[in-house]
Order: structure tokens, then C-alpha cells, then sequence
């Protein structure tokens, strides 16, 4: 397993190191299917005329299920089939795409949020869009997620098409800042930098996939 050394590349990430993390996210999600947080299935992109990249499709319109300290108040209230159908929906119209692609500029990871089959959302609907059915408190539009700043427009870098991006410029600082200088392996470097942007607009990550990323972190390996 090959390991990411901040102290020798700064939290940026090869991209031998970057097609690794992809192939370990793909593996996780294979063995733990986790759809706890909305997320309904995650490709490997392998395009020989691009870089290696992940698609992460979530279900727009999921609710977090209840934790353990609320279930037992939420299972006095009586469960309405119909919504719960409408909770768990397949349209097309209903997902977005979180496409996970490596910058050869910083060196780092880029996430390119999408939306299929439907108009991209303003900016003053966004976040709205991608936070409203998570238990996460919504964030007023376009402005800070955590050290990184705020959601901009640009192009899909593989596929042409308007997207909303977190620019990459200050993720290797905010990664140094968040691991304190850790070795990582492929797997958690990819877990941190999602755990880092993720919670911000809606891309949380699945029990069964966290764990089985940071079990690599103990996997032997060279720089």
C-alpha cells in the first residue's frame, strides 16, 4: 500500500497515489454497500484520455436516518409509508453527482458537484439543494465552507459541462492543518480531504465506507 508523506509533498497527492485512493473508495464501497447517508452507488472513471476520477451518486431528498438517542421518541410517531417511498427515489431528476477529480496544478482533489436531467441550481439555491434533507444546518448561500471558501461555477473539466466546484487553492494547507503532519495511506488521505469538504454540501461519508478507508491507514507501505 503505498502511503502520502505530508512532510515531504505537503498534503498534495500523486497521481500514481490519486488512481490508488480511487480504486481503494471503489473497493470500499463494494464491500460495505452503505447507503446510510443517501449515497446509491460510486464508479470509478478510468477514461484513458483523462486522469482517473470517482463519481459519488447520492440521492437528492434522502433524510439521514434517526440516531440512537432520538429513535426511540421517533418510533412513537407513526411512519408514513407513502413519504418514505418518496424518500428513497431513483428518478434521475432526483440525484447529484459528486465527481472527485485530481488537479495537476495543486496536486490535490477537486470536487465538481452535478446535477442530472435538471437546470443547475443559482446561487441563491445551492446549498438549499444540496443540504436541505441532511440533519446539517444550512449555510447561507455562497458563503465560507469551513477554511476552504465557497462554492464557484466553472466547467467540468472531463465533461464540458457547468458545475459547481470547491477551488483547490488552499486544500493542502487546510489537509496539513486537519491530519497534523500524518503519514497517511492512499485510502485515508482520501477519507480526510472528504471528511474535510464533504459535510459542507451534503457528501457525507457512510459508516461502512469510513471504516474500511481507515483501516488502510495502518497497511505497510512505501513513499
Amino acid at each position: 500500500m503505498t502511503n502520502v508523506d505530508p512532510r515531504d509533498i505537503i498534503m498534495s497527492i500523486s497521481a500514481e497515489n490519486w488512481k490508488e485512493a480511487c480504486e481503494t473508495l471503489r473497493h470500499a464501497w463494494n464491500e460495505s454497500s452503505d447507503t446510510s447517508t443517501g449515497w446509491s452507488d460510486v464508479k470509478f472513471m478510468n477514461d484513458p484520455l483523462s486522469t482517473e476520477w470517482i463519481r459519488i451518486i447520492k440521492i437528492a431528498g434522502y433524510t439521514v436516518p434517526p440516531t440512537a438517542e432520538n429513535a426511540e421518541e421517533e418510533s412513537q410517531v407513526e411512519i408514513d409509508d407513502e413519504a418514505l417511498q418518496r424518500n428513497v427515489s431513483t428518478n434521475t431528476r432526483d440525484r447529484i453527482c459528486y465527481d472527485l477529480i485530481l488537479s495537476p496544478t495543486y496536486g490535490v482533489p477537486v470536487l465538481y458537484i452535478t446535477f442530472p436531467a435538471r437546470p443547475v441550481p443559482g446561487a441563491d439555491e445551492i446549498y438549499a439543494a444540496l443540504l436541505s434533507t441532511t440533519e446539517h444546518p444550512l449555510v447561507p448561500p455562497m458563503q465560507s465552507i469551513g477554511p476552504l471558501g465557497a462554492l464557484s461555477m466553472t466547467d467540468h473539466p472531463v465533461l464540458g459541462l457547468p458545475t459547481y466546484f470547491v477551488h483547490p487553492c488552499r486544500t493542502a494547507d487546510a489537509m496539513d492543518a486537519v491530519t497534523g503532519g500524518q503519514e497517511l495511506s492512499c485510502g485515508a488521505y482520501l477519507l480526510a480531504w472528504m471528511g474535510l469538504i464533504g459535510g459542507g454540501v451534503g457528501l457525507d461519508v457512510p459508516v461502512g465506507v469510513a471504516q474500511y478507508l481507515a483501516k488502510t491507514t495502518n497497511s505497510p507501505g512505501t513513499r
